[in-house]
């Protein structure tokens, strides 16, 4: 009966186990989108106006994705290219560089009507259909833009977790009066043991998110490794203080000073000439930054930190090993010493410049488009911004005066290194930063919030001097 009850127990254990390793894999699915294989398509020819800057990016149809062709229908069409360089869309979120086969967190900040492209970038759009689809932009030429994308699908299925076949449970047999228990010898430690052994040594980072594990610890990147032009980077800082090296910015020449045993190890943003002791070195791909953060190719990291790195393709995974001690980061750290931003740029005075935008007419009748108006830009004021912490606002509309700071991280959200001008009581907060087109943007706090509570920004002048 004892026995019959052992075998029950163990049974049941089974089981138990079976259905959690399921529902934990089914729980690692959720929330992210994932993706069909990679295609590729051309817009051609390119929108000839500009894009509306107020409502309807579309109204003129644009491109179907699923058939790859042109359509004046604003419902079925997915996407606007135009040939002044700008990407409309229902919904736009940037991405930045990496596959587009990642899968992508559903909830997602920032999101836009219309952007000005830049090669190489991957864009998160809204479609027709309600889906979502990702671009990357590889060719922009005079006449056509050239793209890779994929479509939104399936959430894959879950696959359990490894789980170990049920055995029955031994009987214990007593151990003869007088004779010894036997040592423990390492090759009978449990293979799990050791396992979390090894992690607890490594660094594991994964291509395109910002998850991470040190030192056998959670930890969050501020900046996920990417790819670029075939060459995998990994955040410099995270990496080198974890195996113990000093790091040191210099804003003003751009470089990144590491020493680590004896050695000096400069490195150059946007640069691929490196010194190592005095003596330089080219390398693979030049070093950037990226969200404030440095990232170099991981290749540097196992050549000059005495470190192995290891790539799993199907994971997508990075894990880099060695010999030296591993630490986790101190917790509070949340920013790179790299995202040091030059806020003198934004002193002066400035004019205020309201865009014009096309409205396009049409004629219900006939269910065509006969012509289009043109509303051109205009001025809309000044703004000046004073080195003592001060501004002065004139707008049409209104004279406002207040201090300005430094806006925190991701307090405008996608835009490091702008400022904000705080308001009086009353008044509206406006925030002031460079586009990824070099304009210089001025934009309104809306009152409103995305899911994770930051402030919408809305553009409303764009300045010059």
């Amino acid at each position: 009966m004892k026995k019959s009850m052992l075998y029950m127990t163990a049974l049941l254990a089974f089981i138990l186990l079976c259905l959690s390793n399921v529902l934990q894999a089914q729980a690692s699915n959720k929330g992210y989108i994932y993706w069909g294989e990679v295609q590729t398509g051309e817009y051609r020819p390119l929108h000839p106006y500009t894009l509306n800057w107020s409502g309807d990016v579309l109204d003129k149809g644009g491109l179907q994705l699923s058939s790859l062709e042109l359509t004046t229908d604003s419902g079925a069409a997915d996407f606007v290219i135009n040939s002044y360089g700008a990407l409309g869309a229902r919904s736009i979120v940037k991405q930045g560089l990496g596959e587009l086969e990642d899968r992508t967190p559903v909830s997602q900040q920032g999101a836009v009507s219309s952007i000005t492209m830049q090669q190489g970038e991957i864009y998160l759009i809204a479609l027709s259909s309600g889906k979502h689809a990702k671009i990357r932009i590889d060719v922009i030429e005079q006449d056509h833009v050239s793209f890779s994308y994929v479509m939104e699908a399936a959430q894959p299925a879950a696959t359990p977790a490894a789980t170990p076949s049920p055995s029955p449970t031994p009987v214990p047999t007593p151990m003869p009066t007088g004779s010894p228990m036997p040592a423990t010898t390492p090759s009978q430690v449990p293979p799990s043991i050791l396992e979390e052994g090894a992690a607890g040594q490594a660094i594991i980072l994964t291509i395109g998110q910002a998850d991470a594990s040190i030192a056998g610890q959670l930890a969050q990147l501020q900046t996920a490794p990417i790819v670029n032009n075939g060459t995998t980077l990994v955040p410099l800082r995270f990496i080198a203080e974890a195996v113990g090296a000093e790091v040191d910015w210099d804003g003003d020449e751009r470089k990144v000073t590491l020493q680590l045993n004896g050695q000096t190890i400069v490195l150059y943003i946007d640069s691929k000439t490196a010194i190592i002791n005095g003596r330089s070195i080219t390398l693979l791909t030049e070093p950037i930054i990226q969200n404030g953060t440095t990232l170099v190719p991981v290749r540097f990291i196992s050549e000059n930190f005495d470190m192995t790195v290891e790539y799993d393709p199907e994971l997508r995974q990075i894990t880099i090993t060695g010999n030296r001690s591993i630490v986790a980061p101190d917790a509070n750290q949340t920013r790179m010493e790299e995202a040091e931003y030059d806020y003198t740029k934004y002193q002066g005075s400035w004019n205020l410049w309201i865009e014009g935008g096309a409205l396009s007419i049409y004629n219900p009748l006939t269910g065509e488009y006969v012509g289009h108006t043109f509303t051109p830009g205009a001025s809309g004021g000044t703004l000046t911004v004073q080195s003592d912490g001060t501004y002065t606002l004139k707008t049409y509309a209104v004279t406002q005066t207040g201090t300005w700071r430094p806006a925190d991280y991701n307090e405008v959200y996608g835009y490091e290194g702008g400022i904000i001008l705080e308001s009086p009581e009353g008044a509206d907060t406006w925030a002031m930063y460079v586009t990824p087109s070099g304009k210089t943007a001025l934009a309104y706090d809306s009152d409103g919030t995305y899911t994770d509570g930051s402030v919408i920004w809305i553009i409303q002048f764009i300045l010059d001097k």
